[in-house]
C-alpha cells in the first residue's frame, strides 16, 4: 500500500499512510509504453492483507517465515484475544493494530453531528500541480513533484495553528469509513505531512456513482495504467482544488484522531471526512474499480479518537 507512505530522499523518512508517495522527485522518463522484457509483473507481496486486517497484530515482520499465528492452529474469540495478548505476540511491530486507542477507520453517523472545532483551512490549492500518476497496488494514486526547498509551494492544510503539505492522494475501494452504516463504493485520501516528514492530516472524501455526469476532478486522471501495472508512472498535471469544490470545501465534516489504516497502524493522525460525497459518472466509477483491488480495513471501535471533539 506498498504498505506505508514515506517522504524519502530529501525529507526525513517517516511512515505516513497507505500508498507509497515517496516518488515525489521529477521523473522525466516516466512512460506507459514499457518494452516487453520489462512488463510489469503485478502487485508486490506484503506480509499483510486487507482481507484479514483483524490479524495484523500477530504478524512479526522480523520473523517473516513464521505463520500468522505461530502458537496456535485455532483462533481465539475477540474476547479471548484481549485476555491472551501475551502469548499471541502483541509486542510486535504491528501491536498497535490490535491494542491501539486511536485506530482508523471508524464508523460515522449523522447522530454525531458535524465538527465545530479543528476547522481545516486550505492554502495554495488553486491551479495545476505537476506530479506522477500511478497504481499504488490497490487503485489510482498521485504524488506531486517537490523537494525540500519547494515543499512550501504545495497545496497545504492548516488546522489548530499547524500547517502540513499535500504529499499525495490515493483511493480505497470500497470506502474505509462507513457513514450511517453505508459504505460508499470508494474513498479518496488527500495525504498531508509536515516539513519533517511527519504525517499530520488526511482529507477523506467518499466516492459514489450518480448517472452520466462526470466528475471534473476525476476527468483529469489519464486512465492509461492498468490493473496490474503497479510500477508504471505517468507525468500529469492536476487541479486538486476541483475535488475540494465538489465536496463544498468540507463545509460540513467529521473529524477524529486516527491512525495509518495499514500496518504498523501508527496513531496521532487527524482525519477529516467531508459530509458531501464526491460524485462520479457510472463510467468513471467503473474505471476506478477496474484499476482497484480490495483495500478496506475492518471498522475500528470508537475509543479515544474523540470524534468531533
Amino acid at each position: 500500500m506498498l504498505s506505508k507512505i514515506f517522504l524519502a530522499s530529501i525529507l526525513t523518512t517517516a511512515a505516513l499512510g497507505c500508498a507509497d508517495h515517496s516518488n515525489h522527485l521529477p521523473h522525466p522518463h516516466a512512460r506507459r509504453d514499457v518494452p516487453p522484457e520489462e512488463v510489469d509483473p503485478g502487485r508486490d507481496v506484503n506480509d499483510w492483507t486487507y482481507e484479514v486486517s483483524s490479524d495484523w497484530a500477530y504478524i512479526n515482520p522480523s520473523e517473516p517465515n513464521l505463520p500468522v499465528n505461530k502458537y496456535l492452529d485455532w483462533s481465539f474469540s475477540a474476547h479471548d484475544i484481549e485476555l491472551h495478548t501475551d502469548i499471541l505476540g502483541i509486542g510486535t511491530e504491528y501491536a498497535l493494530c490490535q491494542n491501539g486507542t486511536q485506530q482508523a477507520p471508524v464508523g460515522l453517523t449523522s447522530d454525531q453531528g458535524f465538527s465545530e472545532v479543528h476547522e481545516p483551512v486550505f492554502g495554495n490549492y488553486e491551479g495545476n500541480v505537476t506530479g506522477t500518476y500511478y497504481n499504488w497496488g490497490y487503485g489510482p494514486a498521485f504524488t506531486p513533484m517537490y523537494n525540500k526547498s519547494t515543499i512550501y509551494s504545495l497545496p497545504n492544510l492548516t488546522f489548530d495553528g499547524n500547517t502540513s503539505y499535500m504529499v499525495g492522494w490515493h483511493t480505497h475501494a470500497p470506502a474505509e469509513h462507513p457513514v450511517n452504516g453505508k459504505r460508499s463504493m470508494a474513498e479518496i485520501h488527500f495525504v498531508h505531512a509536515d516539513t519533517d516528514g511527519n504525517y499530520a492530516g488526511v482529507l477523506a472524501m467518499r466516492i459514489d456513482p450518480s448517472g452520466d455526469i462526470d466528475s471534473p476532478f476525476v476527468s483529469q486522471w489519464p486512465w492509461t495504467i492498468g490493473f496490474n501495472e503497479t510500477r508504471q508512472l505517468t507525468n500529469v498535471q492536476q487541479d486538486l482544488d476541483l475535488a475540494l469544490q465538489e465536496v463544498v470545501y468540507f463545509d460540513n465534516f467529521w473529524t477524529y484522531m486516527g491512525s495509518l489504516t495499514v500496518p504498523p497502524c501508527k496513531e496521532g493522525i487527524r482525519f477529516f471526512m467531508a459530509e458531501q460525497v464526491l460524485y462520479v459518472s457510472n463510467a468513471q466509477m467503473q474505471r476506478i474499480l477496474g484499476m482497484s483491488a480490495y483495500s478496506t480495513r475492518i471498522e475500528q471501535p470508537i475509543w479515544l479518537q474523540g470524534v468531533n471533539e
